[in-house]
């Protein structure tokens, strides 16, 4: 009967090393720009690129993704504003009323807004539009409309605080 021939036995030290630990998933910074943009803290960012918090801290160190990591609540604003924007000069009025009130409130708070409408019967003149003084001379062309009458169609006139608006009724 033929012998089977030996397998050699493994060597003691070969079976006794660890594994090799497992490589950390490769991260870009446009990785941590989006993460810290989206608010996320250092332990999800590094969970959600499957990094221990450790190896994720070490990649902060290096200055491009320190940077990124940085510049991330800054582009995802610009990138929410893009949006805003296009749809306000796309007609969309939620889009225009939120971009006003929050661009410059002074103007479009809601103690401040006036109803407006095409029919001048509608919307009288302010009594601060009218001449105090009769022989006043007539005004020279009219100023270039600012950019916000300009977005809103409409040349706002808003009232001084101590002119009370013309009632609904009248």
């Amino acid at each position: 009967m033929p012998r089977k021939p030996k397998q050699p036995k493994p060597k003691p030290a070969e079976s006794a090393a660890a594994p090799d630990p497992p490589r950390a998933p490769e991260a870009l910074p446009e990785d941590f720009e989006k993460l810290s943009g989206l608010g996320c803290s250092i332990d999800q960012a590094a969970a959600s690129l499957g990094l221990h918090v450790g190896q994720f801290v070490e990649l902060l160190k290096r200055d491009a993704y320190r940077a990124a990591w940085e510049r991330g609540p800054a582009s995802a604003d610009v990138k929410i504003l893009e949006a805003l924007f296009a749809n306000a000069t796309a007609g969309n009025v939620d889009a225009i009323k939120f971009w006003l009130t929050n661009r410059h409130p002074e103007l479009w708070q809601a103690s401040n807004r006036r109803k407006l409408s095409a029919a001048p019967a509608d919307n009288p003149p302010l009594p601060s539009d009218q001449p105090s003084d009769p022989t006043a001379a007539e005004p020279g062309p009219a100023a270039p409309l600012d950019p916000l009458d300009h977005l809103a169609g409409l040349v706002l006139r808003l009232p001084d605080a101590s002119t009370p608006l013309p009632s609904a009724a009248s």
